[in-house]
């Protein structure tokens, strides 16, 4: 069942809206747009409410917003992973293929202990459970001493915990339960999957649950989970009523060549002085607002630590928000020195830092209340941590300034690295690879049944088996997990036990995380066109990003730097060549050959690069970001036909700006080489045979490169 849900004329914020209500079985709620005060309805309205979210660092920013009236679980035991690490298992298809088949380890243990058997998160202390339960209990009835609804904020991890707390204490069908941007449960899989599904089955069977989030992870893949794929969804509807409460977000877009180059640009002018400036209305009088801060959003903490100290910035004018796990807090303080920590989002009124970046922990929910911090964003989708989603994670990133007084509040700049040709991998090749590990999941279920079956007294043994290859395997090979069954029952003398029993399972999270993963990074990414189509299609058209799709589709189809710039300076010559466009530009110095020389001079020289570069005063060419391209592209042992040389190569002279219509035997000046006949697929089952090169080993690279 899908149902809009028309917000009334008038309403901004949930809170205002007298008549909005929750239904009382579990249902999908879809928000439409961040800052919309859902979360906040939920903790000043008359319910009890268990709120869930999937990061610490949003909750403890609820709690400092309302403290003395929610109760925050604190579990310090629960953020052994990170959302913001570098994944060690990843998309990799190549790998996958490649790995050897993982057979049951010799030294495998038979007696095990079932309970928390595949948990990522260790077993919570019995003392600390003790205390956790007496203080909800001291909560719960000092809340209802003074006629008070209950709001206890916890993380998805710690869920289970305190569903179990209340209901032993008989509380628990008093509660409401929210789970806040529930799409993280899909991408939080990625890096803590069992956690993910034994958050889902303790959610399974209570009724009176809504998920909620602005961006919900697409129906096609809701439709993919059995926990999903029926719930009624509900859309919020902002526009019929009141059309003008949804603005189109103001978003420039550039190309960038790497995560450095994006903090360049971003940086130096602030630390220059030179603040983007906008004219706004004061009680009548125009007045000019300078923009003293930045938020950048850059999902690695190894990136930030680089960033701060290749731009030297000081501990006084950086705010780091990231997970504040014990790996993060050494990170920061053994590479940055004393001065630096992880910090927290500040308050309503509390000074903001010159520049504060955020990793994927800050995405969600947290609320920002500067008057005139600037939004950017950096995504590289040739690095899976530091590929922001354009459907889920871009909108929740607009969302995050929550001061109307703020020039820039609807208003970002996104820096973007497209996918590699060599990062590119065949549709074909993904889809077989995940049609295998579909296949050795079912064989392992179909051999727990028979076991069941026929040898029902060997099954905690194979469940051991199964629960050693799952930490193994880590899903590089197959989607096979171990679901909880949480059950009760009263033993002869009329005591009620509690236990939990295994069962394999299809990991439908790790499934779908992977397919989107691959939709992200291989179509979202694939190129400068692609990444324009899907910011309009996930945030709407403009006229601004038409043209920049127009634009695109015909550049990219010229391969010359000749004819390049013929086609630059034609668009100059009409008016229609934008700082927007010329932002899309990745040849090296094509930019500065506009911005200093000029269409006319362009011209004048012929369109020839090497006499531009001389004008310019680049009398010769640098071969270290060549050759650091080249030898990352093309592997010795590998093949290439003669055709895929010549494309490879073209890609990263126009990269690099290096002058030179490329050809096969340019791999001579870098690598030994010998001639082969390559068999390349046309069709299934059937080949051609191509000339290209094998590459035997690297040689001593040429150093006199010039135009």
């Amino acid at each position: 069942m899908n149902e809009k849900l028309i917000v009334p004329k008038g309403i901004r914020y949930i809170s205002q809206w007298q008549d909005f209500k929750l239904d009382d079985y579990p249902h999908i709620m879809n928000k439409q747009i961040p800052g919309c005060g859902f979360t906040e309805w939920c903790l000043v309205n008359g319910e009890n409410i268990i709120l869930c979210s999937p990061r610490r660092i949003l909750l403890q920013n609820k709690f400092d917003q309302h403290q003395g009236e929610v109760f925050l679980v604190m579990n310090n035991q629960e953020e052994k992973f990170s959302p913001d690490k570098d994944l060690s298992r990843g998309l990799n298809i190549e790998n996958s293929l490649k790995k050897k088949d993982l057979s049951l380890p010799e030294n495998v243990k038979t007696e095990i202990n079932l309970v928390d058997l595949v948990d990522e998160t260790e077993e919570v202390d019995k003392n600390v459970y003790q205390e956790l339960r007496n203080n909800i209990r001291e909560y719960i009835i000092s809340r209802k001493i003074s006629k008070q609804p209950c709001k206890i904020l916890v993380t998805y991890d710690s869920f289970g915990l305190v569903k179990d707390i209340l209901y032993s204490l008989g509380y628990f069908f008093e509660f409401r339960v929210i789970i806040d941007e529930f799409q993280s449960i899909f991408v939080d899989s990625r890096f803590k999957p069992s956690t993910e599904i034994k958050f889902l089955s303790y959610l399974d069977g209570v009724q009176k649950v809504c998920y909620v989030s602005a961006t919900p992870m697409m129906k096609e893949y809701l439709s993919m989970m059995p926990e999903f794929k029926d719930l009624p969804y509900y859309e919020l509807d902002w526009e019929t009523d009141q059309p003008e409460r949804i603005s189109k977000p103001n978003l420039k877009v550039r190309y960038t060549r790497s995560v450095t180059e994006a903090a360049k640009n971003i940086i130096i002018p602030y630390k220059e002085g030179k603040f983007d400036v906008k004219y706004v209305k004061r009680q009548g009088q125009p007045q000019a607002i300078e923009s003293k801060e930045a938020v950048i959003y850059v999902n690695s903490v190894n990136n930030i630590i680089s960033i701060i100290k290749k731009f030297d910035l000081k501990p006084e004018e950086v705010n780091i928000l990231c997970s504040n796990t014990i790996d993060n807090a050494n990170k920061v303080k053994n590479k940055l020195g004393q001065g630096f920590s992880i910090g927290r989002v500040p308050l309503r009124g509390e000074q903001h830092k010159m520049f504060t970046f955020c990793t994927r922990t800050v995405y969600l929910g947290a609320d920002f209340y500067s008057t005139t911090a600037r939004t950017f964003i950096i995504s590289d989708a040739n690095i899976e941590t530091l590929a922001v989603d354009i459907s889920l994670d871009l909108p929740q990133i607009l969302g995050r300034q929550r001061l109307e007084d703020n020039p820039w509040k609807n208003s970002a700049e996104f820096y973007y690295k497209p996918l590699a040709l060599k990062n590119r991998t065949d549709r074909e090749e993904f889809d077989n690879l995940i049609a295998t590990k579909d296949a050795t999941t079912q064989g392992a279920i179909k051999n727990y049944e028979t076991i069941a079956e026929n040898s029902p007294d060997t099954l905690d043994v194979l469940i051991g088996g199964y629960a050693d290859l799952i930490k193994v395997n880590n899903y590089r090979k197959d989607y096979l997990s171990l679901k909880p069954i949480h059950e009760e029952y009263v033993d002869s003398v009329g005591n009620v036990i509690k236990r939990t029993i295994w069962i394999p399972t299809v990991n439908n999270l790790v499934r779908v995380s992977e397919l989107r993963a691959f939709e992200i990074q291989q179509v979202d990414y694939k190129d400068r066109f692609n990444v324009f189509s899907n910011l309009d299609s996930s945030l709407g058209l403009d006229t601004e990003n038409q043209e920049v799709r127009d634009f695109l589709l015909d550049y990219q189809n010229l391969t010359k730097l000749y004819d390049k710039l013929k086609y630059l300076c034609n668009l100059d010559f009409q008016g229609k060549l934008t700082s927007i466009l010329l932002a899309q530009v990745s040849e090296k110095h094509f930019q500065e050959y506009f911005t200093i020389l000029g269409s006319e001079r362009i011209r004048a020289l012929g369109y020839d690069v090497s006499l531009l570069n001389r004008e310019l005063g680049l009398l010769t060419f640098d071969t270290t970001e060549l050759l650091e391209k080249v030898y990352s592209t093309f592997l010795p042992g590998n093949r290439y036909t003669s055709v895929d040389i010549k494309q490879m190569l073209s890609i990263i002279y126009d990269e690099v700006g290096y002058g030179k219509t490329p050809i096969a035997t340019d791999l001579e000046d870098w690598f030994e080489i010998k001639r082969v006949q390559i068999n390349t697929k046309v069709s299934r089952g059937v080949y051609k045979r191509d000339k290209g090169f094998e590459i035997i080993s690297k040689k001593g690279a040429r150093n006199d490169l010039s135009y």
